[in-house]
């Protein structure tokens, strides 16, 4: 019986971590004006942790839930795409080789990003100066 033995195997890893850099840059950077990214405020605290009043371990949790997330849909590529129709994954000329199925890949990624910075920003609660009844 031919078992899946390590589902990992022949994976390409330095694609998953230059994407999981990208990413996290993206989960956490700031886009200025300017059309830089910055990570840091004059003060020298990293900006997200300013604007978030999530403790440390528990942003690092999500993150790595969201990393993981990337991993498994990497990893659930390579086993699909075989079974996908021609006109997914048909390359074209735009920048590089890219098919439709990388256009939905980063598609994909673009959402998971919106939806961890939504997650992972929670206002700081100063309270309120209305007394409650």
């Amino acid at each position: 019986m031919g078992g899946h033995g390590d589902m990992l195997e022949g994976f390409e890893w330095s694609n998953y971590f230059c994407l999981a850099i990208v990413y996290t840059m993206f989960a956490f950077g700031n886009l200025t004006k300017g059309g830089r990214f910055i990570f840091f405020t004059e003060d020298g605290r990293f900006t997200f942790f300013k604007r978030s009043s999530r403790p440390f371990l528990e942003i690092l949790m999500i993150h790595s839930v969201f990393l993981t997330v990337l991993l498994w849909l990497m990893q659930l590529g390579d086993y699909v795409e075989p079974a996908l129709p021609q006109w997914l994954t048909n390359t074209f000329s735009w920048h590089s080789e890219t098919s439709i199925l990388d256009l939905l890949f980063l598609a994909i990624i673009l959402v998971m990003v919106i939806i961890e910075r939504r997650w992972l920003y929670v206002e700081a609660d100063i309270g309120s100066t209305e007394p409650e009844d």
